[in-house]
């Protein structure tokens, strides 16, 4: 119910929408990258693991929330 009042009500119902979905287009392209960086052994700055993780383990945790709660 939550959720469906937000979507009905809120003005910032679209740009959270929409941040969360680029967020996971930026992941399907992130952890490609990286792990094609890796597998050729070149060095990835720090910097841009901790962007990596920064949305991968939100969006994990999400996910995994979403799967226990069906």
């Amino acid at each position: 119910m939550v959720g469906f009042s937000f979507m009905h009500m809120s003005p910032l119902a679209l740009p959270v929408v929409v941040s969360a979905l680029l967020a996971q287009v930026w992941l399907l392209i992130g952890v490609p990258w990286a792990a094609y960086m890796l597998w050729r052994k070149q060095q990835l700055r720090m910097a841009a693991l901790v962007l990596l993780a920064a949305i991968a383990i939100p969006m994990i945790i999400l996910y995994f929330i979403a799967a226990i709660t069906g």
